[in-house]
């Protein structure tokens, strides 16, 4: 049976509603498990300009954070989590201060790698079409499915995830979904995840029912 679904936050100032801290505060007294503070287009000095301003709205709502990439600045701001492209994946020397690091993956192959690289979990999409990446094609559920069964950590599924299709990966083996342009432009967040929640704890009943008919 699945655990508490976790639900992640995934930034893009360049969508927000609201001004920069405005929305990050929105997001940390929503619900969520954590945020992944991912924003491209942003030499390092400017990003850790960001990332400072972003650990101390969620120090004060008691919400971890996330530093997309950048390790240095993990390292210089004392946050103990990261989420790495597998190519940065690669270059991580020293595991030391990180008590949490992902890896975003596209591949049961990359997913592999990235497992015996450390990786305490994985990042896998982008599952449906999403507007962050519009060019890409989406690679369906059967991404989540594939990686699931190929590692042994947990994997969160990310691209255009909502309400209405977070069941589908719930059912396919996904720990949780990570949420970016909802989180950035929605009224109501609270609202939204716990939707997101109720509709992957459905997908985790359907998981469970079709492992008990394997097993028996």
């Amino acid at each position: 049976m699945h655990s508490r679904a976790k639900i992640i936050a995934v930034t893009d100032r360049r969508i927000m509603a609201r001004p920069f801290a405005d929305q990050i505060a929105v997001v940390a007294e929503s619900g969520v498990d954590m945020i992944i503070l991912r924003e491209k287009g942003l030499v390092e000095p400017e990003y850790r300009y960001l990332a400072t301003e972003c650990l101390a709205i969620c120090t004060e709502y008691s919400i971890p954070m996330c530093v997309n990439s950048y390790a240095r600045t993990a390292r210089a701001l004392n946050i103990e989590n990261v989420q790495l492209p597998l190519g940065k994946m690669r270059e991580l020397k020293e595991r030391e201060g990180f008590t949490s690091v992902g890896v975003s993956v596209h591949s049961v192959k990359e997913a592999r790698e990235a497992e015996g690289l450390g990786a305490d979990y994985l990042i896998a999409g982008p599952v449906f079409r999403t507007k962050c990446k519009p060019d890409a094609v989406p690679k369906g559920t059967g991404i989540i499915t594939d990686v699931f069964s190929s590692v042994r950590i947990p994997v969160y599924a990310i691209g255009g995830i909502t309400p209405y299709n977070i069941a589908q990966v719930s059912a396919k083996g996904a720990s949780g979904a990570c949420i970016r342009s909802p989180m950035m432009t929605d009224d109501n967040l609270k609202v939204l995840v716990r939707e997101l929640r109720t509709n992957f704890d459905a997908g985790s009943e359907h998981l469970q029912i079709a492992g008990d008919l394997v097993q028996y």
